[in-house]
């Protein structure tokens, strides 16, 4: 298993070296992440203002706005009881010729003009009252979803800057020291976990009737020690020619197939990749 970060970054902590064995969530390396961090922070800044502006649009205007609102009411309403009362005496002094019917529709314009001014100001003021309308909320809240998957993938990019171990497994090689420059993807630490470890050996053709997929076998680590059981997995379906370096009692083929075969988990901890073992296929 290579355990890499999806982006580059200067090495700041290498928990483990070669040959250690490590547990799940033990921690392995972790890079430079101050880039990332940042965005983390800008993203969950973004989030509280989309939140903020989405309070705003469902509880209206502010209590100010409402009283400057309230205050222009106010005034225009005098207004037009103003209008009102030079409309209703300039009425009467019309009957009695004392304006013209000219002067008389000027008052009569005016105080229309002050009316609807009310009007509006009463529309205005009742309208601010209430939250904004569904579709502006609508849009604000697929804005604030919008800003939550950034703020999760901005915490997704931090935690992969630090990485832990899945599974319990041994450190097979580590690639870099601390102060190096990683590139993205690139792998800091190699893990073996118990379960991959693979018992390689070669037979001739015509000990192929000997094994077949499933097969228990025994495998010695060294001489006099009690042997270990495993099973075949895999049968090369390719013959090819023996290896220059073959540990077996005889190499009197030329052509060899590739069996690999796994052990138990409690068992495989035994096994270090690179070891000699003797195979004995007649269980």
């Amino acid at each position: 298993m290579y355990i890499a970060a999806p982006a580059s970054g200067v090495l700041k902590v290498l928990s483990v070296k070669k040959g250690d064995r490590v547990q799940p969530d033990a921690l392995l390396f972790a890079l430079e992440s101050e880039s990332e961090t940042q965005q983390y922070l800008q993203a969950q800044h973004q989030l509280d203002v989309e939140q903020s502006n989405l309070a705003d649009l469902q509880s209206g205007r502010r209590t100010t706005e409402l009283d400057v609102l309230r205050a222009q009411l106010n005034g225009a309403i005098a207004a037009k009881r103003l209008a009102y009362s030079k409309l209703t005496r300039n009425e009467k002094q019309a009957k009695s010729g004392a304006i013209s019917e000219f002067e008389l529709e000027t008052h009569r314009s005016d105080y229309n003009q002050k009316a609807a001014v009310v009007e509006e100001l009463q529309n205005r003021l009742s309208a601010d009252k209430l939250p904004a309308r569904d579709a502006q909320q609508q849009a604000q809240t697929a804005r604030i979803e919008a800003a939550k998957s950034a703020l999760h993938q901005s915490q997704w990019a931090l935690d992969q800057m630090t990485r832990y171990a899945s599974v319990t497994s041994q450190v097979f090689d580590t690639f870099y020291q601390v102060g190096e420059w990683v590139p993205a993807g690139s792998p800091v630490v190699s893990l073996l976990p118990p379960g991959k470890h693979k018992i390689r050996f070669f037979i001739s053709a015509t000990q192929l009737p000997l094994v077949k997929v499933g097969k228990e076998i025994k495998v010695i680590l060294q001489p006099g020690t009690a042997p270990i059981g495993a099973t075949i997995d895999y049968i090369s379906a390719d013959a090819e020619y023996t290896p220059p370096v073959i540990y077996s009692n005889e190499r009197r083929d030329k052509l060899v197939f590739l069996i690999e075969a796994k052990a138990s988990e409690s068992q495989a901890e035994d096994l270090h990749p690179g070891m000699p073992v003797t195979v004995d296929l007649s269980l």
